[in-house]
């Protein structure tokens, strides 16, 4: 069987799928806008209860950050998760937090 060669953001997650699975590399591609795990789960229409152990394995990756904001916690991809993706990311570092981000951005 012959494989057409692809370019571009779309051929980029699929790629990503097949390293990480295809629901990881959704899950990843959706969080480049911080989202709560109620958030997630809403709008992947599973319960809350589905979204973690993901985002667990994302996290542990260093695919995602995590912050705390008051009784939510806001998970956001990460600078690697972001290159894992094909995003374009000045100065990747691995443990950047989301204000870090937002000021990187923000340059």
């Amino acid at each position: 069987m012959t494989r057409t060669s692809r370019t571009g953001p779309a051929s980029q997650l699929t790629a990503t799928e097949e390293a990480i699975g295809a629901t990881r590399a959704r899950l990843l591609n959706t969080l480049r806008s911080p989202a709560t795990t109620s958030a997630l789960a809403q709008q992947y229409a599973v319960t809350p209860g589905a979204v973690p152990q993901h985002l667990g394995a994302l996290y542990r990756a260093r695919l995602l950050t995590r912050q705390r904001s008051g009784r939510a916690v806001l998970y956001q991809t990460s600078d690697l998760g972001l290159a894992l993706l094909g995003v374009h990311v000045r100065n990747i570092n691995t443990s950047t937090s989301v204000e870090d981000y937002q000021a990187l951005v923000e340059r």
